[in-house]
């Protein structure tokens, strides 16, 4: 075998490598889930069930690593019925934030609202790594990084990014996170669509793509 030859089988191998690890994932990047809230179900599947991942490669270098969670009122449902199991002040802030109920005394001049305040808008969980670490922030001023949720022939930028501490209490809550990812709670003009879609979240930048997908069940 030739040192040409050989180089080329090296090549082959490594890119068959990368693409099984790509093809063995066990986070859909695309499918259906849920919207409806509905009886009692356990935090674990029904998370996993509104996960999403993408994958960005430039040849064998992975450039980005999106996961993604569409909190939907059946998502809500299931962290209020685990909230005892989760822990410290993130576990506090998720039930604020990802449940969205609102501050716990609003004054009785608050305005009324017709339903909770976050499902008056759509609200994405992201972790994100990116290999390039000096442009992985998506929601600083300078940010490389165009983020949008695509909703049928319609494009919408958040309305906020809120960053999340990356620890153990948010492993906990979120298994599928790793502790190199930077977190966010990001907001869209809402509200979500009761069914229909598909729905995608679409990262872009000068170095990579990386795009999730939901389909909405009743």
């Amino acid at each position: 075998m030739t040192v040409h030859q050989a180089s080329a089988a090296v090549i082959s191998m490594l890119a068959l490598a990368v693409a099984s690890a790509i093809g063995c994932s066990s986070i859909p990047h695309a499918g259906p889930v849920s919207v409806a809230s509905g009886a009692h179900a356990a935090w674990t599947p029904v998370v996993a069930e509104h996960t999403r991942q993408a994958e960005s490669f430039d040849w064998l270098v992975r450039q980005a690593d999106l996961r993604a969670v569409l909190v939907t009122p059946r998502l809500r449902k299931a962290y209020l019925d685990a909230r005892a199991d989760f822990h410290g002040e993130l576990a506090k802030e998720l039930q604020t934030e990802l449940v969205g109920m609102g501050a716990p005394d609003e004054g009785v001049d608050a305005p009324l609202r017709a339903a909770p305040q976050a499902e008056e808008q759509i609200v994405v969980l992201v972790a994100l790594y990116v290999t390039d670490q000096k442009n992985r922030d998506i929601s600083a001023s300078y940010t490389i990084w165009d983020t949008e949720l695509v909703i049928g022939d319609r494009r919408v930028r958040p309305t906020a990014m809120e960053t999340l501490r990356n620890s153990p209490a948010a492993a906990d809550v979120f298994p599928f996170i790793d502790r190199f990812d930077d977190l966010y709670l990001v907001r869209f003009p809402g509200p979500l669509p009761a069914a229909g879609g598909p729905i995608r979240l679409v990262l872009s930048s000068a170095l990579a793509t990386a795009a999730v997908e939901w389909q909405l069940t009743p």
